[in-house]
């Protein structure tokens, strides 16, 4: 049997509830335009580490391993969002509308530590997280823009703005992710506490 994994950064219930309201502002203006757009679920607001695919349950182990590793020799760290903007970044026109953060050598940090261990247990090779290097911007996926080529570019609304929210991370989790026809679900199989800085 396998499972949909991956390793991420929970969000807490109050950054949850702010970004939910960013989001139905949001809505409001899309919903004066012809854009399909799917809103991320405030309970599934997070932040990923890696996406690791269909991982075997008999390797499910391995990625508790390496992450209760990486989160017991890490310190915990604070992330501030700053804006709200469409993503991927430089590209037109957008899939997804993403809330993203200051740039945190913390965080990349973290990345590469979990990176290391992932290829020590031989679930990617070195040169594969080459091309990964750009998914070192934090962002919260708020929504994706559902189909790029039903709409006309012309009437997407003016989302770019300014925000200030920042919280502590203190632990890691690995998730999995369940599709479903309304959109995915995400459950916690593990959370690893973060050294107390």
């Amino acid at each position: 049997m396998v499972k949909r994994i991956f390793i991420a950064i929970n969000l807490p219930d109050d950054i949850k509830n702010q970004l939910s309201l960013k989001q139905s502002k949001l809505d409001k203006l899309f919903s004066k335009s012809d854009i399909p757009v799917r809103w991320t679920k405030k309970e599934n607001l997070h932040l990923t580490l890696y996406f690791l695919g269909y991982i075997r349950e008999n390797k499910l182990e391995s990625v508790f391993e390496l992450t209760k590793k990486t989160s017991s020799s890490f310190e915990s760290f604070s992330i501030k969002l700053n804006k709200i903007v469409y993503a991927p970044l430089n590209s037109f026109p957008p899939r997804m509308i993403w809330a993203t953060g200051e740039k945190s050598s913390h965080f990349i940090e973290l990345k590469r530590k979990i990176e290391d261990g992932l290829v020590k247990e031989n679930f990617f090779s070195k040169s594969f997280f080459k091309k990964e290097k750009k998914k070192d911007i934090i962002h919260i996926t708020l929504a994706r823009i559902r189909s790029i080529f039903s709409y006309n570019p012309e009437n997407l609304p003016d989302i770019s703005e300014d925000i200030d929210l920042d919280f502590k991370v203190n632990s890691i989790e690995v998730m999995e992710s369940h599709l479903k026809p309304k959109g995915p679900e995400y459950t916690i199989l593990k959370s690893f506490n973060l050294k107390v800085s």
